[in-house]
């Protein structure tokens, strides 16, 4: 099925003191110069007050409503401090000026010219016969105001400026003649057009979508509940997450339930390795190059994925282990929320949630001269830590369970099973849950050959329980009454019992003063 051409959304802005009755002069010729270019671009035009500009901005920003907001030099200038929308500048040419100083040499013999900046604008030209012109500027509406009383003091009976100029001067008694034509106008579309490659794609449908939320992060341990707690307050802010914990600990999917939760949730999750890919290709990918920027770059140029992740979130994994020299980039990225391509020579804005993982220690790694100090500040704005397994003891049984119901239809209470599970809480897993998947995996594919299995079966189907240092034990006191506990340690004070006893349930059960079916309701327990 064919489609459409995409067109840039244009916004171009008018602004006004008071809202005019009818449209305006300016909105009048915008729309009349823009027929000429309906084909290259969408184009509307608003007019809105001083008061109501910033309001109405940011709506069309927050909506991605515009492409580019085409406005008066003094309105760009402010603009953008407040968007991350490309905001393209009217600026009056030479002709402007001649043709406006013509025309009010008809009207009066005094005539000013207000111009936004810190410098005057087109020189003026000669005098036109006895026409006196007083050139001034201005950087803000107060000194707008100033300036076009100090005219009118001065006997100016016309002032040529902008929209608001225009207004200033009608209230103070001078007549409003506007600096900029057709002509300036023509030649901010054909800037806008040469910059309709750059302006930013429609939404299309990406691959860039999460699979995890909260609620599904299993674990009851409480050094976990309480980072999963901390991850949902984090999910209504849009500041920068950095979370820290070992090799194989969930952190993306603590940052994909994090995304999902956000308002950011209908945007993009970006996720890049940063650790996986060289220096020359990690740079590619993440902010993208121009035609030609290098040998073998693609045809038109290619986005990168910081670009991609416009609107929602970037997730940098393993971001500790990112060359210094990128460092200095992602720094600017996210003190100025815009990107620049390789090979470009304007950068393009986004507007990007980051979340950053690592499992280094950052802070020695600032010391060793391997990451900066700068962008750790910069991404350390909300923290968090995610435990290992060995933290999690109490956690163990039920995420098992849960893998093994992935993998197969075992179940952790067959009875083939019942050797693994002194194991499993006496392990170290260096590897975290993704080891605990591998162990998981490959107990729901073996699970016919463990039944009856003896300890050199055992060795060569799980040689990392017989083979890794095992984890200190808390002491146990296996005559402690179960009904006695708080609920909040007794399922892991049954796991530990149920491993003094080397998986036999009756003896776990006797010991602890419940029923089979009591310990089992325990072990089972889920957050």
């Amino acid at each position: 099925m064919p489609v459409a051409a995409y067109l840039p959304r244009v916004v171009a802005l008018v602004t006004h003191l008071r809202q005019p009755p009818a449209p305006s002069r300016m909105a009048r010729l915008i729309e009349q110069v823009s027929a000429d270019y309906r084909q290259q671009a969408h184009i509307e035009v608003i007019e809105t007050t001083l008061a109501e500009l910033l309001p109405l901005a940011r709506d069309l920003d927050r909506h991605q409503r515009a492409d580019i907001i085409l406005c008066s030099g003094a309105v760009a200038e402010y603009l953008r401090q407040h968007l991350t929308t490309k905001v393209l500048a009217l600026h009056p040419g030479q002709c402007d000026l001649a043709r406006a100083l013509t025309l009010a040499r008809r009207r009066a013999k005094r005539v000013g010219v207000l111009n936004f900046g810190q410098h005057p604008g087109p020189a003026t030209p000669p005098p036109l016969f006895d026409l006196r012109v007083q050139q001034h500027t201005y950087t803000s509406l107060e000194q707008a105001r100033a300036q076009v009383e100090r005219l009118v003091q001065d006997g100016v009976e016309v002032i040529i400026g902008s929209p608001t100029v225009c207004q200033l001067a009608d209230a103070a008694g001078a007549e409003g003649v506007l600096a900029l034509d057709s002509d300036s106008l023509r030649q901010a579309f054909d800037r806008l057009r040469a910059r309709s490659r750059r302006a930013r794609k429609p939404p299309t449908p990406q691959p860039f979508t999460t699979r995890y939320r909260f609620d599904q992060l299993l674990g009851d341990a409480p050094a976990f509940r309480a980072t999963v707690q901390l991850a949902q307050r984090y999910a209504t802010s849009n500041a920068t997450v950095l979370i820290s914990g070992e090799s194989g600990t969930g952190k993306e999917w603590l940052a994909q339930s994090l995304h999902h939760a956000s308002a950011r949730q209908p945007g993009p999750f970006v996720a890049i390795n940063c650790a996986a890919l060289p220096e020359s290709l990690l740079e590619s990918e993440l902010f993208g190059h121009e035609d030609g920027a290098f040998t073998g770059s693609r045809k038109g140029g290619k986005p990168g994925l910081i670009e991609l992740a416009h609107g929602g979130t970037l997730f940098l994994d393993e971001v500790g282990d990112m060359p210094v020299a990128l460092q200095t980039r992602l720094l600017r990225v996210l003190q100025e929320r815009e990107v620049l391509r390789l090979g470009a020579c304007e950068p393009t804005p986004v507007d990007i949630r980051v979340i950053a993982a690592t499992h280094c220690d950052l802070p020695a790694r600032i010391a060793s001269g391997q990451f900066r100090a700068d962008l750790f500040y910069r991404l350390n704005i909300l923290r968090l830590v995610v435990p290992p397994l060995r933290e999690r003891v109490q956690d163990i049984l039920p995420l098992f369970e849960a893998l093994l119901a992935r993998h197969g239809t075992t179940r952790l209470g067959a009875p083939q099973l019942q050797p693994l599970l002194p194991m499993l809480l006496r392990h170290s897993w260096p590897g975290n849950i993704r080891e605990l998947d591998n162990i998981a995996e490959r107990a729901a594919l073996c699970a016919p050959a463990l039944e009856g299995a003896d300890g050199i079966a055992l060795a060569s189907l799980f040689p990392e329980f017989f083979q890794q240092p095992q984890a200190p034990t808390q002491p146990l006191t296996v005559n402690d009454n179960l009904r006695s506990l708080g609920k909040a340690a007794e399922a892991a004070h049954a796991r530990r019992t149920l491993a003094s006893y080397d998986g036999n349930m009756e003896q776990a059960a006797r010991s602890l003063g419940v029923s089979r079916s009591t310990l089992w309701r325990r072990l089972r327990a889920q957050p």
